[in-house]
């Protein structure tokens, strides 16, 4: 009975070393990947790369000065502070956006962007104070006009010839009559 038990043990000790001697293998692998990550990437080629699509996908002007490369969790480009704007008519400014490029491109010299996280986006629409009576600018809005309209600025047309995800966070569109702030849709997320 004893031999069956000590034979168990045996086995579960062993199951314990390769388990632990695998993690960390994987753990010595990583941290070296890490490491050496960086020295086989042209980063600044990838910064250049990965600002260019997002601005092409996205119609944004990408400063370079406002790019970070991560290479943990996953490699990444963080964008900082994007702007867009047409004076008198919108502007919108995101505070983040996130750029996850796929892998196995980046080892031919290309660059493929899969999916763009964009977080807390402004959008400001800017509208005339004051209408004359006969003006039709107003005439028959309906929230249906309103959420289409809204629809075609957040899906850009170049966006929608792709395969890729754009995950919006925690949006906000502001309308303005003038100088003055009149509605405010706030908290918007889009999957």
């Amino acid at each position: 009975m004893f031999g069956v038990i000590y034979d168990h043990m045996k086995f579960i000790k062993k199951i314990l070393f390769w388990s632990s001697f695998c993690a960390g293998l994987l753990i010595i692998l990583l941290l070296t990947l890490y490491l050496l990550l960086p020295k086989f990437i042209n980063e600044e080629y990838l910064k250049a790369a990965i600002a260019g699509y997002v601005s092409e996908k996205t119609g944004f002007k990408i400063s370079l000065q406002n790019v970070d490369v991560m290479f943990f969790p996953r490699l990444h480009a963080q964008i900082r502070n994007a702007s867009l704007s047409i004076p008198d008519k919108f502007s919108v400014n995101i505070n983040l956006i996130r750029a996850y490029p796929e892998i196995p491109p980046l080892f031919k010299g290309e660059v493929k962007v899969n999916k763009l996280d964009l977080d807390t986006p402004r959008i400001k629409i800017f509208m005339p104070e004051k209408v004359s009576e006969e003006t039709e600018l107003f005439k028959n809005i309906t929230f249906q006009k309103i959420e289409n309209e809204l629809k075609v600025l957040l899906e850009h047309r170049l966006l929608r010839e792709t395969d890729l995800a754009v995950q919006i966070r925690n949006a906000g569109i502001e309308l303005y009559a003038g100088n003055r702030r009149s509605f405010v849709f706030d908290w918007i997320s889009l999957h």
